[in-house]
């Protein structure tokens, strides 16, 4: 099956088409670039930013324009079989309301990122890129949220807030003996701030 089969196969139109998640037994990954370029110049795909292409959906307006939110979904955060990133720093904080500030940026942790802490455009969004503690998955994607909040929130926005923090807790049902595990792995500050402040014992 030819590459353009592959992808029509499993793409639909303005679904995101991330390049360094195709696989092939057949094409390299230079060959593939080529290739997805090649279909651009073609207007077969569109690309929506480095990496990222699309098969559009032409109108008398022009080509359709894919979702930044699903770009930076399948990019970054999850795909049909696993989840490996999560939003993090202050727009995981807007996001649970422990502050009312609007973040000018995305911060999202992500198993794709090398790099401690790096910044980006993803179709003129600016995002800011984390290497996460630990490897992140469906299991324990949620005890890192949790755990980031006392890493990027200060100590008055947690003792304040303390009853929404519990919350996420526990509608995302963290348990216990998990948290512990994670805790005693990573120990820092934040980490140590959950054990002192009592916020361990709150969860079954």
């Amino acid at each position: 099956m030819s590459l353009l089969l592959e992808l029509r196969s499993k793409y639909e139109p303005n679904e995101p088409i991330i390049l360094d998640q195709i696989k092939s037994d057949t094409y390299s990954y230079d060959t593939i670039k080529s290739m997805l370029s090649n279909y651009v110049k073609k207007g077969i795909l569109s690309r929506f930013s480095n990496g990222v292409y699309y098969f559009p959906i032409y109108t008398r307006f022009g080509p359709s324009i894919c979702e930044i939110d699903e770009v930076i979904s399948k990019k970054y955060l999850s795909n049909d079989k696993t989840i490996f990133g999560y939003y993090t720093g202050l727009t995981l904080l807007n996001s649970i309301g422990l502050t009312t500030q609007v973040p000018n940026l995305i911060e999202i942790a992500t198993n794709v990122e090398t790099n401690k802490k790096r910044k980006t455009k993803i179709g003129g969004l600016s995002i800011i890129l984390r290497k996460p503690l630990i490897k992140i998955s469906k299991s324990n994607y949620r005890y890192l949220q949790f755990i980031d909040i006392f890493r990027f929130a200060d100590f008055e926005t947690i003792r304040t807030n303390r009853d929404k923090i519990i919350t996420f807790a526990k509608q995302n049902q963290l348990k216990k003996s998990v948290l512990l595990d994670m805790v005693l792995a990573m120990s820092n500050k934040a980490t140590t701030t959950i054990l002192e402040e009592g916020f361990y014992n709150e969860l079954t």
